[in-house]
C-alpha cells in the first residue's frame, strides 16, 4: 500500500472534500478519489472527526478505480451529534489491481 504522499497521482483533492449534516442529521463525509495513474487501484479511506471533546475515525475499502478516471465517495459517521464537528484531512492509500474496473454508468 502506498500513501497519498508518496504517490500524488491518486488524491482526494481538498476542494472536493467536505462533511456536513444530512437531511436526516447524520454526519456525512463526502469527496472524490482520483487516479491519474495508467494502471487501476483499489484505495483505502480514512477520514476523522473531532466532536467537542472525542475522536472518531471511519475506514473504507473502495471500490476498483480505473485508471484515469475518479470516483465519488460517500462515509456516513452516526456518532458525530456536535454542533461544530471539525473534519480534518483524509488518510488514503491504495493497492495496485489487475482487477477489472466495476463499469458504473450514469
Amino acid at each position: 500500500m502506498f500513501s497519498q504522499f508518496v504517490f500524488a497521482e491518486v488524491f482526494i483533492p481538498s476542494q472536493e472534500y467536505v462533511g456536513y449534516y444530512d437531511d436526516e442529521r447524520v454526519y456525512t463525509v463526502g469527496g472524490n478519489v482520483k487516479n491519474q495513474n495508467d494502471f487501476a487501484v483499489i484505495p483505502t479511506i480514512s477520514v476523522t472527526v473531532i466532536d467537542g471533546e472525542n475522536t472518531f475515525t471511519k475506514t473504507i475499502t473502495h471500490v476498483t478505480i480505473p485508471p484515469r478516471t475518479d470516483i465519488p465517495f460517500k462515509i456516513k459517521l452516526h456518532e458525530i451529534t456536535g454542533n461544530n464537528p471539525v473534519l480534518l484531512e483524509p488518510k488514503l492509500k491504495f493497492v495496485k489491481t489487475e482487477k477489472e474496473p466495476i463499469t458504473i454508468t450514469i
